[in-house]
């Protein structure tokens, strides 16, 4: 089925491409040590430099994936809107306009990346923002499969009443949700294990002290 078809070549490139974000990122370069400053003082303010400007990188790399994604889809789905009929045509419509809200999204969640500053966290709210972000991506990972299984029950309704507009919209909906959940489901996974990362090394310089009491919120 031509529909089919589109799923695979639409989902199988983007799991390839968004895995690429689990090959590691690179190390923030710290800055000169002040010589004012202990030997674990400066160990912990590097720490948070680090943790906090690898986090703003692979932020604004996600957002990077997923702008393109969107315009992909953007450009994709007008060419197929004029081009294509039936339940093909719908299903381009709809990934056009889905990514057009993509797409804006994207652009704010870069923008605000790259305003951040890396310098402004301490060791809490550095953990604080880590498990911020994990909260909203999981959510997200909740509402894509709520994305995945609405497009199924179109897919199937329009496929029993024969109408191309719920046949197109369907899997087109199956796609994104699918898209959106590979893209959530790796940038937590990172941001899951860096997290983990740096509560291990916090303890090692804290020495398990005040600390502890703080981790048992999370």
């Amino acid at each position: 089925m031509k529909l089919l078809s589109l799923l695979q070549r639409a989902v199988v490139p983007a799991a390839c491409n968004l895995a690429l974000l689990l090959l590691g990122t690179p190390t923030a370069s710290a800055e000169a040590p002040d010589p004012g400053v202990s030997e674990q003082e400066i160990s912990i303010e590097t720490l948070n430099l680090e943790v906090n400007e690898t986090r703003q990188r692979r932020t604004s790399r996600g957002m990077g994936v997923l702008l393109g994604w969107s315009v992909l889809n953007m450009g994709t789905g007008a060419v197929g809107y004029f081009t294509t009929d039936g339940a093909t045509r719908y299903f381009h419509q709809m990934n056009a306009a889905w990514n057009a809200v993509n797409a804006l999204i994207a652009g704010f969640g870069l923008a605000n990346a790259r305003r951040e500053d890396p310098t402004q966290f301490d060791s809490l709210q550095t953990l604080e923002e880590g498990r911020r972000l994990e909260k909203i991506l999981l959510f997200n990972m909740g509402l894509n499969v709520a994305y995945m299984s609405a497009g199924a029950y179109l897919w199937e309704r329009g496929r029993r009443i024969d109408d191309d507009r719920l046949r197109g919209y369907g899997p087109s909906l199956i796609v994104q949700g699918g898209f959106l959940l590979i893209f959530d489901s790796t940038l937590f996974t990172l941001q899951n294990r860096a997290s983990n990362a740096y509560v291990d090394d916090l303890r090692m310089h804290w020495n398990d002290g005040p600390f502890l009491s703080y981790q048992k919120r999370f």
